[in-house]
This record gives C-alpha cells, structure tokens and sequence, in this order.
C-alpha cells in the first residue's frame, strides 16, 4: 500500500521516521510482491504517484532491480517482483 499524497507534497520532509529514505527502507522490509504505481491521480499538484515515483532515484532503482513491469492500463502501472513466477 503506497499512499502517495504526504510524500508528494513532502509531509514531515527532513524528520525522524518521514520521507524518501523511510519509504524505501519500509518497501526493502517487506518486499511486496507487486507495486502498483497510479497515473494522475494529484492533478491539481501537477505531479502524481507514478512519476513522482519515477523521479526518486532511490526508488527507481530499487524498482527495477526488483521487479519487472507487467502491465500499463493507462491507469496503472503494475510491477511484479522479479523472483517471482
């Protein structure tokens, strides 16, 4: 589960427990088997999920060492991890 809004917007940005870093450490933990990432879905913020996702350097690469995209629905883009049938 990724609810984009507070990181869009950088809620609590530079505290203890908040922010890129958390999320990425939290998403190395648990290792979901799939990572949907949503198009517009913030509009009125200019940005939304899936591409302020893709301009993370961090989670980018995280992302596509791991998993590999299995779908685009123009909605969704949907990533399954890579160790997994």
């Amino acid at each position: 589960f990724f609810w984009g809004r507070p990181l869009l917007v950088g809620g609590n940005g530079g505290k203890r427990g908040y922010g890129v870093g958390v999320f990425l450490d939290e998403l190395k933990k648990w290792r979901p088997a799939v990572v949907v990432l949503q198009q517009r879905d913030w509009p009125a913020e200019g940005i939304d999920s899936a591409t302020w996702f893709s301009r993370q350097p961090s989670l980018q690469g995280w992302l596509t060492e791991g998993y590999r995209q299995e779908a685009d629905t123009g909605t969704y883009f949907i990533w399954k991890r890579r160790d997994l049938p």
